[in-house]
């Protein structure tokens, strides 16, 4: 993919494999020649930063970079990392209600587990909801080998409600 001067082409048109929709029909002074607004890549029917970008990218130019999207809200995030960083991924299973993402993620805080991302998703409404989180590790008290069994358990008193997934470097 190139990104090109779009001034006066459509609003929504091709460009190889993707189609592109710009957020914004006209150039407020300051912006010319290229104008301005946000241009949507578009490829079999969804936004794929994936394919462009990736999740979690690898070394560049000597650092890790994490890029996060939240399409509903046109917010791109990307955080590049020191090299020492250590990420981890942790997915946790915890119940639908107010203050379970606070609670399982209060150990991580405690240790001094660094929270990059945290994404949330109601599985069962009022019973069960699935959280994703990117976390640097660099500065735990607790090393990736322990961090797992003291997840399990701080979490083993809260009724089997709230369990840990997997936990995995990244």
């Amino acid at each position: 993919m190139e990104f090109k001067n779009d001034l006066g082409k459509p609003w929504r048109y091709q460009d190889g494999d993707f189609e592109v929709i710009r957020t914004s029909m006209w150039s407020p002074p300051g912006c010319h020649p290229v104008g301005c607004g946000l241009k949507i890549y578009v490829k079999d029917g969804g936004i794929d930063l994936a394919a462009e970008y990736g999740d979690i990218l690898g070394n560049i130019d000597g650092q890790e970079v994490i890029i996060t999207l939240d399409p509903s809200s046109w917010l791109v995030s990307v955080v590049f990392f020191k090299p020492e960083t250590e990420l981890v991924r942790i997915d946790l299973s915890v119940p639908d209600c107010i203050g379970s993402v606070g609670t399982a993620l209060t150990m991580l805080a405690d240790v001094q587990v660094n929270l990059i991302s945290v994404f949330t998703k109601v599985m069962i409404s009022y019973q069960n909801m699935y959280i994703e989180v990117v976390a640097d590790i660099t500065k735990s008290k607790y090393p990736f080998e322990q961090l797992e069994s003291e997840l399990k358990k701080y979490l083993s008193p809260l009724n089997g409600i709230y369990e840990l997934k997997s936990i995995r470097k990244l």
